[in-house]
């Protein structure tokens, strides 16, 4: 554990009102590129970071690309 909360949620949009879940991440390898695939329309996109082992820090992300 690197110290930050390790679950969060990718969530999408088409306005910042009505969010979708598109995957759950449970402590995945840090230091590792995740891939996630996905098809459909969104125009908003956020990391819903949760805490569910009690970590001091609520998370964080390295890097995020996206490809259309």
């Amino acid at each position: 554990d690197p110290g930050g909360a390790a679950a969060f949620e990718i969530q999408v949009a088409l306005e910042k009102d009505e969010w979708t879940t598109i995957a759950e991440m449970n402590q995945p390898p840090t230091g590792e590129w995740q891939t996630l695939e996905w098809s459909g329309e969104a125009r908003y996109v956020r990391f819903f970071f949760t805490n569910p082992d009690g970590a001091k820090v609520l998370g964080y992300l390295g890097e995020v690309r996206f490809f259309a």
